[in-house]
């Protein structure tokens, strides 16, 4: 279990300024290194021992600014909206913006089957005819993820569940949903 108290003082160690909820500017001279600061300082990020942040993509800009794209994962599970940038010159991170999901408690394990997800999934959508009856690639796989429930996008642990996502392609009437099936119930 983490400490927050201890995850802000921390933070307080390598942040020079905190601007509100996501921004934070980094001491220059603590010479964090913008590829491991997640393993380095992940604590000082509210992250505990079964988060995992993976880059996901690195660019450079025209002025010279690394931004290194990172995204959450909660025991190897995609923590959706869990994303962090980190922008950095010359191998020194500099600032970093996002939001990641903290003191995450939830049970990786489903009590309910991909297939039920997909039969409770397809109850919603109720389309006349789907994209798969055509063509199997369309079949829909259900993924394990953990979304944010709010409708206020609050990332507050207890507005996260692990839940079966999946992409539905419909033929009639024609559209493409992403739907989230509880995975638990």
């Amino acid at each position: 279990q983490k400490d927050s108290s201890s995850s802000k003082e921390q933070l307080q160690e390598i942040a020079k300024t905190i601007y509100g909820k996501g921004w934070i500017e980094l001491k220059e001279e603590k010479e964090i290194n913008p590829a491991t600061i997640f393993q380095q300082q992940g604590r000082a990020f509210g992250l505990g021992t079964d988060d995992n942040m993976q880059e996901v993509k690195v660019e450079t800009d025209e002025l010279g600014i690394t931004h290194y794209r990172f995204q959450q994962y909660y025991k190897g599970i995609k923590v959706e909206g869990g994303e962090y940038i980190v922008h950095a010159q010359n191998g020194i991170a500099l600032r970093s913006n996002g939001k990641l999901a903290e003191n995450l408690t939830i049970n990786t394990t489903p009590s309910i089957s991909e297939a039920d997800g997909l039969n409770a999934a397809l109850a919603e959508i109720n389309a006349n005819q789907y994209m798969w009856e055509i063509d199997n690639k369309y079949y829909p796989k259900g993924r394990l993820v953990i979304p944010c429930i709010s409708s206020e996008y609050d990332f507050a642990p207890e507005n996260f569940c692990l839940a079966y996502k999946f992409d539905i392609y419909c033929n009639y009437p024609y559209g493409r949903y992403a739907v989230y099936i509880d995975a638990n119930t």
